[in-house]
């Protein structure tokens, strides 16, 4: 039975407090549409007055309106809130939020440059132009949205290890990148890498397609590593435009010898790679991933040894394509 409180002006209200205002307003519906005792009935509107059913309607409804905007609020930042969840549930959810997404207050004024949370989500727009931002780590989130690290120039470690899908634009201009590994993601959508200009090495286990303008501008790519076990599609060459390394094009600050880097296929595909649409176009090099793998396997880390070992254009292992 709800049970009348008393509430100070100002006060900060705790999730059980909420809880129980929740209980009154239902236990005044309750009242009105007759489902409690007389005996009930008296007592309760005691307690909380008596009002019109449709007074009390309409308090209900703009409680659970309100409700279902911070249970959407709280989704949007990562963790997910059904709008019928109770206040305690919200209130422990956007705990969450604070205790694992870091300090905002000292991201913003950047006093914070690592995160690390179990967000279920890396919504879009999250970290848009976070200059001070170091490192990032979402060890549970399935996604990474659109524009989520964009222009975060000071970015070198970013952890996404069971994010399915990245959004277009999600790291674009992320300049001190020099590694990205996306063992989940499904495709590589469009200037999702554009202007990552210190990246070195690209990693995608599960990825089945390129999309256009993807890695545009990285000048330093020297080893994309396709571990799908069929052909990736290419949507378009500018995919690769100004990778230097890539291309085998000399540049004065990023190949000024002209090397070429290399595409690391599975060795079941490294033929059909040079007759695959725009593949054929970029004229690539190719190595088999078996011969460059700590373990000799498409799963295995990539030996940096072994990949360096052959220099930049004298290729050298038994599956690579010159």
């Amino acid at each position: 039975m709800y049970e009348r409180q008393n509430f100070v002006k100002g006060q900060k209200l705790r999730a059980d407090q909420l809880n129980h205002m929740e209980d009154g307003i239902l236990s005044a519906v309750s009242v009105n549409n007759q489902d409690l005792t007389p005996q009930q009935q008296a007592q309760a509107r005691g307690n909380i007055g008596a009002v019109s059913n449709e007074q009390l309607e309409e308090v209900k409804t703009s409680v659970s309106e309100g409700k279902a905007l911070v249970a959407a609020a709280v989704t949007g930042k990562g963790v997910e809130t059904a709008a019928n969840a109770t206040f305690a549930t919200i209130a422990a959810n956007i705990e969450s939020i604070e205790a694992s997404g870091g300090d905002i207050d000292g991201l913003i004024e950047g006093s914070i440059t690592e995160i690390f949370s179990q967000a279920a989500k890396v919504t879009q727009y999250t970290f848009y132009s976070r200059p001070e931002l170091v490192s990032a780590n979402f060890p549970l989130a399935t996604s990474c949205g659109a524009y989520a690290f964009y222009a975060c120039t000071q970015l070198t470690s970013i952890y996404l290890p069971k994010a399915t899908s990245i959004g277009p634009y999600s790291f674009r201009g992320c300049w001190k990148l020099p590694r990205i590994s996306f063992p989940k993601a499904e495709t590589v959508p469009s200037n999702s890498i554009y202007g990552c200009t210190e990246l070195e090495i690209a990693d995608f286990a599960n990825a089945a397609s390129v999309a256009a303008q993807a890695f545009y501008n990285c000048y330093k790519l020297k080893a994309l590593v396709l571990r799908y076990d069929g052909v990736v599609s290419l949507a378009n060459t500018n995919a690769f435009a100004n990778c230097h390394w890539l291309e085998g094009t000399a540049n004065a600050t990023y190949n000024p010898n002209g090397e070429r880097g290399y595409v690391y296929v599975p060795r079941v595909r490294i033929l059909q790679y040079p007759l695959s649409t725009n593949w054929a176009a970029l004229g690539f090099q190719y190595r088999a991933l078996e011969d460059y793998t700590v373990d000799g396997t498409i799963t295995g880390e990539l030996d940096e040894a072994k990949m360096n070992a052959t220099g930049g254009g004298s290729g050298g292992g038994s599956g690579d394509i010159m």
